[in-house]
């Protein structure tokens, strides 16, 4: 009979010694969360930030397309160069 309350207060502190280390792992774990969605938002907020310079800084497609085209031009009188080069011609 005397061995049972000491049982019980044992059973009591060993269950409050384990649920007092899940309570620290769980808050650990929510802590771990907590920064994740915060590196998640700051992640959004540079990307954001990077769109609106390159839609800003960089070329529009007006200013790419007259720079392809003036490419294109050259390429197209590529082989006409080498060839009066092969030939000497000036």
């Amino acid at each position: 009979m005397a061995t049972e309350p000491t049982f019980l207060w044992l059973a009591a502190g060993v269950l409050t010694g384990l649920l007092g280390i899940v309570g620290h792992f769980v808050r650990l774990l929510i802590d771990d969360v907590r920064d994740l969605q915060e590196d998640a938002h700051a992640c959004q907020v540079r990307t954001s930030e990077l769109r609106a310079h390159v839609s800003e800084t960089y070329a529009k497609k007006t200013e790419v397309q007259h720079s392809l085209d003036r490419i294109h031009t050259r390429l197209d009188g590529l082989p006409r160069e080498i060839l009066h080069l092969f030939r000497g011609e000036k």
